[in-house]
């Protein structure tokens, strides 16, 4: 079953300011080119709590929904393609779920996440990817 998240899902979305990682993606297993990205996890709104509530058919209240979300530099929206879930079981089973979203709703989180950046954080999502790629290991070919 997919399940897709929409421009209303994620224009209320807030960024946790203490949870954002730098890293790199391999654009093509036959290239070395990297592309700087940037992960943020996302505080639990109503919105995606409703998301979360319809994959996990088994919500007693026990678990924990935890939600991820990437910029990068090489897709055309800036943003990666689907939201990551990672729900935490009380007796410490987790499981991962990719929620992909609609054309409008990338849209519509790049330019959220960039407001949430500028006011938590005090820079812009594209300032978080420069600071990523000055991140990357020298020796490789950062070509995208």
């Amino acid at each position: 079953m997919k399940i897709y998240a929409d421009k209303s899902a994620v224009k209320h979305i807030k960024i946790s300011a203490k949870n954002v990682n730098y890293g790199s993606t391999q654009l093509f297993s036959s290239s070395p080119a990297l592309s700087p990205t940037v992960t943020f996890r996302l505080k639990l709104t109503p919105e995606l709590e409703k998301i979360a509530e319809k994959i996990d058919k088994t919500a007693d209240g026990t678990q924990e929904y935890v939600f991820f979300v990437g910029i990068n530099s090489y897709t055309k929206s800036k943003t990666d393609n689907c939201l990551t879930l990672v729900v935490y079981q009380e007796d410490g089973d987790e499981s991962v779920y990719y929620i992909d979203l609609k054309d409008s709703a990338k849209e519509a989180l790049y330019e959220r996440l960039d407001e949430q950046c500028r006011k938590k954080l005090g820079k812009s999502c594209e300032k978080l990817l420069k600071e990523a790629k000055k991140r990357l290991p020298e020796k490789e070919d950062h070509s995208y």
